[in-house]
């Protein structure tokens, strides 16, 4: 439901920056004034990676280091510019083709780890579906501190879910039913048996 939802917004967006689909240019039409003036800030980015060297559209040109070679553009004048506000184009910038393709990789053996490995698990289904959100918010967002990490978290606990559901079946050693078969079993005693053991002690 929700990657057919995120296609759904995705065709919506393909529609309304390629023909007139009517009200709903106004909020997925991407101009220089969308998202509080991201499409700006993207135009820019893009502006800024094809005058990369190859070796730094390769490799990109280090980890924050946006700020080093922006100068605000023309909305932001005078100001340094730190971020994307889009991950994916964030890890682009300062991390290259092959960092950007890295990230996308660990994104999509996510998906094709919890799509063919994972065959009932309710936890893991949750932990997909947020996945999805944070996915999904990071096209207009920035990396966090705090969250970033989870989303590592989750990923690392839905591969431990695969990871065990892919585990053979153990068969119990025989010693151990042996044990269980000859182990005694306790009855609880009724309120007049109660009584007799009382009387006989």
């Amino acid at each position: 439901f929700l990657c057919a939802s995120f296609g759904g917004i995705l065709i919506l967006f393909v529609l309304a920056n390629t023909t007139d689909i009517g009200r709903l240019d106004a909020f997925l039409e991407i101009n220089s004034e969308w998202g509080s003036y991201r499409g700006e800030i993207w135009q820019q980015c893009i502006s800024l990676f094809k005058d990369y060297s190859v070796k730094e559209k390769l490799f990109g040109i280090g980890p924050e280091a946006l700020q080093r070679i922006s100068d605000g553009g023309a909305v932001f004048q005078g100001k340094k510019l730190d971020q994307a506000h889009n991950e994916y184009l964030h890890y682009l910038m300062t991390s290259g083709i092959c960092g950007a393709l890295s990230y996308l990789g660990l994104i999509g053996c996510t998906v094709w780890v919890f799509a063919k490995k994972i065959k009932n698990s309710t936890l893991a289904v949750g932990l997909f579906a947020g996945l999805v959100s944070f996915w999904i918010q990071a096209v207009v967002n920035l990396a966090q501190p705090f969250s970033t990490p989870i989303m590592f978290a989750y990923i690392a606990v839905l591969c431990g879910i695969a990871y065990r559901e892919m585990q053979p079946a153990q068969p119990i050693p025989e010693e151990e039913q042996t044990a269980e078969e000859s182990s005694p079993v306790a009855v609880p005693l009724s309120s007049d048996s109660e009584i007799t053991v009382a009387m006989v002690n």
